[in-house]
């Protein structure tokens, strides 16, 4: 699934999305409204954006995303015990 420039997938139910990857390109946004939600096949591209919404821990499902070669936003909660952010500096 390609979420593209002005396109927004909002996460509220795994389910949803399938077994596929979700590729978020330049001016996508996924916003996760789902608690713990399974994002191992988030992959943000260059100008794409990961949005938190809710609360993610390891210790209750969750799983970190692909590469975040875009923005990642957390809004207004404790990121909870995500281990390991695959975050890509600007400069790379």
């Amino acid at each position: 699934m390609n979420v593209n420039a002005l396109g927004t997938l909002r996460l509220m139910n795994q389910a949803s999305v399938g077994s596929g990857d979700i590729n978020v390109n330049n001016g996508g946004v996924v916003d996760v409204v789902l608690a713990n939600a399974d994002l191992s096949r988030v992959k943000v591209k260059a100008g794409g954006k990961l949005s938190l919404g809710a609360g993610q821990s390891t210790n209750a499902g969750a799983s970190t995303p692909g590469l975040i070669n875009g923005i990642f936003e957390v809004r207004g909660f404790d990121i909870g015990n995500f281990i390991r952010w695959p975050l890509i500096p600007a400069a790379a």
